[in-house]
């Protein structure tokens, strides 16, 4: 695949000018967009985890059943002789572990290993080598903790911290991946945990706009880079002679010139719209200002009810008139051209005369 990217071939050999593993980083921190084979494998063995420490398939049942039999599967261990398909969420697992969390039902996980406190596994919490295969559900007793139980394993402190969590026995235990807003489990958040991360300058996302065409974001991007065909990258390179000797290379001119193209396009009311679709942060480094999107506003019936008392219920044409007369009340962000820009209600407060009656 290196090969095809740089162009070699068996009569052809051309310069890789770096390892595929610098290549592999999304386009805002330098690289191609290309996902790592090795960072891809590693999200799937998260994913293996999950579905495992699930167990509602076929698969999961299986792989309980054979290799963690006698323990819990976070403290089981892999044999060398065993399946690939265990070995593989097995040397990831620790990772995994520590970002599933669970939100208590039925009981039916691990008491030390699982993540099922806010401050973390007791395992790490009570500091102590513990390879019990205890329930939460085995602390309880009549639906409530059993204090005397817990006073045995683990400190007072702890203890109250446990006796705060709320529990719903009627409900399985439920898992929640801790890298996604709705607690569901994602590949690419996988990914995302797995694969290095690097800064680079904001340069290299505007490099990809759809007005530039890839070969010329791949020109530009060696160069930022600093891959470049001089003589002294070429020496580096262990070359006996450069094609274009004692040339030098200037990248923030060609960025310079690049920039002024696109600005000059944008004076000749060449862009459209459609050109910058996905690309908003290249017209805000050009300062290029896009036309507002395109409202296509309809009708609707709208059921005016009474306020309640002491509530003041303020319509479009009323509004600018409200407005100057409880200005010290209210405050509004703007009205532009007739669209209420605020929408809210306010309690002004009862008149005398119905606090009297």
């Amino acid at each position: 695949m290196a090969k095809f990217f740089w162009g070699s071939s068996s009569e052809d050999k051309r310069i890789h000018w770096t390892k595929w593993d610098n290549i592999c980083y999304p386009i805002e921190e330098g690289g191609l967009d290309i996902k790592n084979l090795r960072d891809v494998t590693a999200a799937f063995s998260h994913k293996l985890w999950w579905r495992l420490k699930q167990n509602n398939s076929l698969w999961a049942s299986f792989i309980l059943s054979k290799y963690c039999r006698k323990s819990s599967p976070v403290t089981a261990k892999a044999k060398k002789e065993d399946s690939s398909t265990w070995k593989r969420p097995y040397q990831i697992r620790n990772i995994t572990q520590e970002n599933i969390f669970w939100s208590l039902g039925a009981g039916y996980i691990s008491f030390w290993h699982d993540w099922w406190i806010p401050e973390g596994t007791l395992h790490h919490l009570v500091d102590q080598d513990n390879t019990s295969n205890s329930l939460v559900k085995d602390f309880w007793r009549d639906h409530t903790w059993d204090i005397n139980k817990l006073q045995q394993e683990v400190p007072q402190q702890t203890i109250d911290i446990i006796v705060q969590i709320l529990i719903n026995f009627d409900l399985k235990d439920h898992m929640r991946w801790k890298l996604s807003s709705n607690g569901a489990f994602t590949t690419k958040s996988a990914w995302e945990l797995t694969k290095d991360h690097r800064p680079y300058p904001a340069i290299f996302k505007s490099l990809w706009s759809p007005l530039i065409r890839p070969t010329i974001s791949i020109f530009a991007w060696k160069p930022l880079n600093n891959w470049t065909l001089v003589d002294n990258k070429l020496k580096q390179k262990v070359c006996n002679a450069a094609k274009h000797e004692g040339s030098t290379f200037k990248p923030n001119l060609i960025i310079y010139e690049t920039l002024n193209y696109l600005q000059l396009l944008h004076k000749a009311k060449l862009f459209k719209k459609a050109h910058w679709k996905g690309d908003r942060f290249t017209t805000f480094l050009l300062k290029i200002p896009l036309p507002p999107k395109e409202k296509h506003h309809k009708l609707t019936l709208v059921h005016w009810k009474k306020p309640p008392m002491g509530w003041l219920n303020l319509t479009l044409m009323e509004l600018p008139r409200a407005i100057l007369a409880f200005q010290e009340l209210v405050t509004l962000s703007e009205i532009i051209m007739g669209k209420l820009c605020l929408h809210f209600k306010i309690l002004l407060g009862l008149h005398p005369t119905f606090l009297q009656n």
